[in-house]
């Protein structure tokens, strides 16, 4: 499902053309649950911590630059306890939950300047997860706003 969120990235140009930094990023994602008697959406935390790494694989002056990345961190998904009602059956306590996994995504970032240290960015990427569970291969894809400070 979609879901809005923030991050923030730290990077370095080690070289023309190749970038290293690190990338923390905060968002709300929901779930749907359906219990006996119930359903409704669980609102969840994702955090994610990331080191990354960045190729420029085509640059076109004003037009558009295209970059490939990986990056790899770890990610933690929690919910708070909450009470639901199942109806005639009264309300079942779901107890807080938290799950840590490693995360590892690979992409391709096209980024537009706008103005001087100003650019938007569109990333598609597809995310593996370990240890491996029943969804431990996805895909995504963000976008955003960047601006240089330096």
């Amino acid at each position: 499902e979609p879901y809005l969120g923030y991050g923030l990235s730290v990077g370095f140009q080690a070289s023309e053309g190749i970038m290293v930094g690190i990338r923390a990023a905060f968002a709300t994602p929901v779930s749907e649950f359906d219990l006996v008697g119930a359903t409704g959406i669980e609102q969840m935390r994702l955090t994610v911590y990331q080191a990354l790494c960045a190729f420029r694989v085509l640059e076109l002056a004003n037009v558009i630059d295209l970059s490939a990345f990986g990056r790899l961190g770890f990610m933690t998904l929690s919910t708070n306890e909450r009470l639901v009602s199942v109806g005639g059956f009264g309300s079942i306590k779901v107890p807080a939950q938290s799950s840590q996994s490693v995360i590892c995504s690979i992409g391709l970032t096209a980024s537009k300047e706008l103005f001087t240290s100003v650019s938007v960015f569109l990333y598609p990427q597809i995310v593996f997860l370990s240890p491996v569970q029943k969804s431990s291969f996805g895909y995504s894809i963000g976008g955003g706003m960047s601006v240089g400070i330096l």
